[in-house]
C-alpha cells in the first residue's frame, strides 16, 4: 500500500490552476507566463509526476481527489492527471489502482470519468480497468466504438 505524501501546497496550487485556466482573460495571459509563480510550479508539478508513473504519481493523483471540494472537481481529475496516468502507466500500476479503487469511493468516482485508449494497455489491464473506465475504440465502451 502506499502512502498520500503530496503536500496540500502542491494540490491547492493545481485546483488554484484550474480555476485561474477558466477564469477571466487577465488571469488566463497571467496563466500562460507562468503567474503565479507557485500556481503555475505547483501544476507543474503534477504534471512531471504524472510523466513520470510509479506510485508518486498514484500518490499525488489520490492527494488531488481528497482535496476536490465536491463530486464535480474529483471528475476533473478523473478526466485530467487519473486519465493520464492510466493511459501511459497502467499497466505498472494496475494492482495499486485496483486496491485504491476498492477502498477509496472518491477514486472509483475519479476512475469513471477516466477513458482509456484501446490497445494502449495489456489486454488484461484495459480489462480490470475498464470496470470503472471507460475504453475509447471498443465497443460497448463509449468513445469511438
Amino acid at each position: 500500500m502506499f502512502h498520500v505524501t503530496v503536500g496540500l501546497d502542491v494540490a491547492s496550487g493545481w485546483w488554484e490552476y484550474q480555476r485561474l485556466s477558466r477564469g477571466s482573460r487577465e488571469e488566463r495571459r497571467a496563466l500562460e507566463a507562468g503567474h503565479p509563480a507557485r500556481v503555475y510550479a505547483n501544476w507543474n508539478e503534477v504534471t512531471a509526476r504524472i510523466i513520470r508513473g510509479g506510485l508518486p504519481a498514484l500518490d499525488i493523483v489520490v492527494g488531488l481527489i481528497r482535496a476536490a471540494e465536491d463530486d464535480e472537481a474529483v471528475m476533473v481529475v478523473g478526466a485530467g492527471p487519473l486519465e493520464d496516468l492510466l493511459n501511459k502507466h497502467g499497466n505498472a500500476l494496475v494492482d495499486d489502482v485496483e486496491r485504491e479503487a476498492a477502498r477509496n469511493p472518491r477514486f472509483r468516482l475519479a476512475l469513471t470519468g477516466a477513458w482509456l485508449a484501446h490497445g494502449m494497455l495489456d489486454p488484461d489491464v484495459e480489462r480490470r480497468l475498464s470496470q470503472w473506465t471507460s475504453v475509447r475504440g471498443l465497443p460497448g465502451h463509449g468513445g469511438n466504438g
